[in-house]
């Protein structure tokens, strides 16, 4: 996001800031709701100040922190970089069988659950009587 269009950036407020700033407070008055309301105000001003203090500070921070280059992160050896891709063959076929188990698994339990219809029984009682357990 380009930074005039951030609204995070203290700069892109600094304009509406200024305004706040220049909005007199009100006169003082006897009416206990006024007082009140100009309490409010001014330490709504106090911590506008001192949010856009703490954020200037803290943007100033953050741009001072230089980024890791990229060849600073050194290359991985050949030795480790085949161990990665065996790992990753590894994983894949884990996938890959773990899909199949779901998909045998689901075809079983949509047989039981004919056999259960056909003889009006609980999907629960075939799976029993097939010495099939529910973690199976």
């Amino acid at each position: 996001m380009p930074a005039s269009t951030c609204p995070y950036r203290p700069s892109t407020h600094a304009h509406t800031i200024r305004l706040l700033n220049q909005v007199p407070l009100p006169t003082t008055t006897t009416n206990p709701h006024h007082q009140k309301l100009q309490t409010q105000l001014s330490t709504l001003h106090n911590s506008i100040n001192n949010t856009q203090g703490r954020l200037t500070s803290t943007l100033s921070t953050l741009t001072s922190i230089s980024p890791i280059p990229p060849q600073a992160v050194p290359p991985l050896d050949s030795q480790l970089q085949l161990q990665v891709n065996h790992a990753e063959a590894i994983l894949a076929r884990h996938i890959r069988l773990l899909h199949q188990y779901n998909a045998i698994k689901d075809i079983g339990l949509g047989l039981m659950g004919l056999i259960a219809d056909k003889e009006g029984k609980r999907l629960k009682d075939v799976m029993e009587e097939r010495g099939v357990g529910e973690k199976d």
